[in-house]
């Protein structure tokens, strides 16, 4: 199974960004063989409501079947789960920790979005 995590730097020791669609980078990881590859966010931060099917789109070329994630809004979830993409969060943690605590079964499966802008950060009541 491939698993992707936005991350703030290039590196499993790295801590998880906040955003999806809007992080740094994102690194996907095959929890099989613990292989990864960092793909970089070429969007801007501010880029068009279009970045979340963009990168839907290209995490799912790449085999990736999770996300893990501190914050999905309900445009980045619908357009997951429209490619096969399950969204799992996590509050903080590096990159590794995060992994671990997915692969121990730590982490459920989302029901929905948990923030409501699409910048990732004006959370839900």
């Amino acid at each position: 199974m491939k698993v992707a995590i936005p991350s703030q730097e290039e590196n499993m020791k790295s801590k998880l960004d906040q955003r999806f669609a809007r992080a740094n980078c994102i690194i996907i990881v095959d929890t099989k063989t613990n292989e990864y590859q960092i793909v970089r966010n070429e969007q801007k931060p501010n880029a068009c409501h279009k970045i979340c099917i963009q990168t839907a789109l290209k995490i799912s070329r790449l085999g990736v079947t999770a996300v893990i994630t501190r914050n999905c809004g309900p445009k980045a979830f619908w357009e997951l789960g429209a490619v096969g993409i399950k969204v799992f969060y996590s509050a903080e943690g590096t990159v590794e920790e995060i992994l671990e605590k997915f692969k121990y079964g730590m982490l459920k499966e989302a029901a929905k979005a948990n923030v409501e802008c699409e910048r990732g950060f004006k959370l839900y009541n």
